[in-house]
């Protein structure tokens, strides 16, 4: 947890540039050790702006909702905060795993479309199948 006091100064210094909008997430007073995989601080490109960086004690995300998002952009930014991180945090013997957690989210009308029909639809994960096409996929 010590290293973790120094990480959050020592990664905006790297980042500033481009994130300089810095936000608090929890109270000064509230114990480190509570906050675990909780982001504490979130660094912007501007107010109310993305992607963002959010960092807190085993945990650094970097999120983007707007709708100026590209696949090839994002991959750029995660790739440098990466690196950044890894510049100011290096890991030694410590275990680390890395998550990529992707969500996208979808524009629907929920006064006019009906939500199971449109999850039915647009995800393939249900599909109605016949008697013998069911019997035929255990042979």
């Amino acid at each position: 947890m010590t290293k973790y006091q120094y990480l959050i100064g020592d990664l905006y210094s790297t980042i500033k540039e481009t994130y300089p909008v810095r936000e608090s997430l929890a109270p000064p007073e509230v114990p480190t050790d509570i906050l675990i995989n909780n982001p504490v601080r979130r660094f912007r490109k501007g107010k109310n702006q993305y992607p963002l960086v959010q960092i807190g004690p085993g945990l650094l995300t970097l999120n983007t909702t707007d709708d100026n998002y590209y696949w090839s952009d994002f991959y750029y930014w995660a790739e440098t905060i990466n690196k950044e991180f890894f510049s100011v945090f290096p890991i030694e013997s410590e275990t680390f795993k890395s998550n990529l957690l992707y969500l996208d989210f979808f524009k629907f009308n929920f006064k006019n479309q009906n939500v199971n029909d449109f999850i039915n639809d647009s995800s393939n994960l249900f599909k109605e199948i016949t008697k013998g096409e069911l019997c035929n996929s255990f042979k």
